[in-house]
């Protein structure tokens, strides 16, 4: 069914303790410098996993030298390793590389006194051509009804509600937990087709994030919002968060479980971030223009766009071309959705 991600880990403990002193004291100067800097702890843990790793293939496999006298046939030994033996995709090659990267970016700008001669290699080597490993999920818009009407005929509210939250929002699952009831209040609505969202902290540089506001199509989540709100007036569930039973507030492993649900339910692969690609491939579909579209998602340039919209150019032709030659097609806006 595709969409799972293989997870090969490669540290271990008991080589861990005996790796190279001054290669662990180099990763912890590393960490240091990452939180002077203001580095998000997530970013800050992935870069310490990724390394530590690799210092434990290093230990066995180049003689658990200091890190400051890598070669370049070292990392070629280690990308062969991540590609060959453990089977990794491309991808997760490219984003091991870049730590080590990183760390010698370290060393090259920081710590460049005392090692005056090294030099950033990790890059010199090419990196394995991208592949797709994934089977990307397609989501129809009778794909998203047949899952939230299921949820619905089935009393399960809530998770019907956080489909079309991320469906009308593009927003990634951790910012669809940091949703409040009041973001959907009259004084939100900046149109009779939108919600915007008081500033929410989403993905981006530092510890803090980047904090934005979100826009909401109201034509796809009005109707399951409006039950779920009545739902929780119901229960008794007076928690500020959108997302929460009278337990408290849910957590963002309760969407990965509603994916799994709503995987059962259409057949096909269902994940959190596919929606990000359902609201662009819609919007591109109905003729959004360009800048709008970028606006909505909060992205900084029109290059995301491409990246996110699912839709084939050839299904299309019929609406710009006919016998007679190009159609004129009129652009809407979002207040036409």
């Amino acid at each position: 069914m595709g969409r799972k991600t293989k997870i090969n880990e490669h540290f271990n403990e008991e080589i861990w303790k005996t790796v190279n002193e001054e290669n662990k004291y180099l990763l912890d100067e590393f960490q240091s410098y990452l939180n002077s800097v203001d580095r998000s702890d997530a970013t800050i843990f992935q870069y310490m996993k990724d390394i530590k790793g690799f210092f434990c293939w290093f230990h066995d496999n180049c003689k658990n030298k200091e890190f400051y006298n890598i070669k370049k046939r070292d990392v070629i030994k280690y990308q062969g390793y991540l590609l060959n033996d453990l089977g990794l995709s491309s991808s997760r090659v490219r984003r091991l590389k870049s730590s080590l990267s990183s760390l010698s970016n370290f060393i090259v700008k920081i710590l460049d006194e005392d090692y005056p001669d090294f030099k950033n290699i990790i890059n010199f080597i090419e990196a394995p051509q991208k592949n797709a490993v994934r089977e990307k999920t397609i989501l129809t818009e009778e794909d998203l009804k047949l899952i939230c009407d299921t949820f619905v005929s089935k009393g399960e509210i809530q998770k019907a509600c956080y489909f079309a939250i991320l469906a009308s929002s593009g927003m990634r699952k951790s910012e669809a937990f940091r949703i409040k009831v009041s973001d959907f209040s009259e004084e939100n609505k900046i149109s009779e087709a939108v919600y915007k969202s008081r500033p929410i902290k989403t993905k981006g540089r530092g510890k803090t994030g980047k904090v934005i506001s979100k826009y909401f199509l109201i034509s796809i989540l009005e109707p399951y919002l409006s039950l779920w709100l009545d739902k929780r007036k119901e229960e008794g569930i007076d928690n500020e968060y959108l997302f929460a039973n009278k337990s408290g507030k849910s957590s963002i492993s309760s969407g990965d479980y509603w994916c799994k649900l709503a995987t059962e339910i259409l057949g096909k692969q269902i994940y959190s971030h596919s929606l990000r690609h359902y609201l662009t491939t819609y919007m591109s579909k109905n003729n959004i223009p360009t800048k709008i579209i970028q606006e909505y998602n909060g992205w900084q340039n029109s290059v995301m766009i491409e990246i996110y919209d699912d839709g084939v150019a050839e299904d299309s032709f019929a609406e710009y071309f006919s016998k007679d030659g190009i159609k004129k097609v009129e652009n809407k806006n979002i207040d036409e959705l």
